[in-house]
């Protein structure tokens, strides 16, 4: 008989069933009475927010000025067919240099269809209907790199913006659509150069 208290104790015990649990330990948290609601002095903190934006500033070698960017990645992954297949992120990098802004949309893999012509995409803030911008290929012809037009304008929308959302085409995968979280962006600030 002995032999069956000790495990039934240990499991009672364990389980908390032999009583309330000693709170000396935890005094620092409030106490709650479910008939009553939460204590007074109870107040709930906001959850911790990462950052939608990392920002670097490097110098420039070439002119000992400084290159100033921000850059915040797409919420979504989008898979494309093969030879690019498996998951496939964008980023949309905001960067200052040599006294001009440019705004550019990255893919980690794959080809956008700019061309030599360039490429429109679909950019939409918000709920806001979208807009049409026009883009072009880096000098270097990267195909995973688009140069967004009217970068100045850009800009203004993602300081005020929440969301956007980016439509472009790409090679053997159509029109792809990416979702980014802009919230906090800070440009033309000195809280962005942390």
């Amino acid at each position: 008989m002995k032999s069956l208290l000790i495990p039934v104790s240990v499991f009672l015990l364990s389980s908390g069933c032999a009583g309330p649990a000693n709170t000396s330990n935890n005094d620092s948290l409030p106490l709650i009475d479910t008939n009553k609601g939460p204590a007074k002095d109870y107040v709930p903190t906001e959850p911790v927010k990462a950052p939608n934006w990392a920002y670097d500033t490097t110098k420039d070698e070439m002119t000992s000025g400084q290159t100033i960017l921000a850059t915040t990645d797409a919420t979504n992954d989008i898979s494309f067919n093969p030879p690019y297949d498996g998951v496939n992120g964008a980023s949309i990098l905001v960067r200052r240099r040599r006294g001009s802004t440019d705004v550019i949309l990255r893919i980690q893999k794959g080809q956008f269809m700019s061309g030599v012509e360039g490429e429109n995409i679909k950019v939409r803030f918000d709920e806001n209907r979208y807009t049409s911008y026009y883009c072009l290929s880096s000098n270097d012809d990267d195909p995973t790199v688009l140069f967004i037009e009217d970068a100045g304008i850009f800009v203004e929308h993602l300081k005020k913006a929440k969301k956007v959302i980016i439509e472009a085409a790409v090679y053997d995968n159509g029109d792809q659509t990416f979702d980014f979280s802009v919230d906090g962006f800070t440009w033309g600030t000195s809280s962005h150069k942390k």
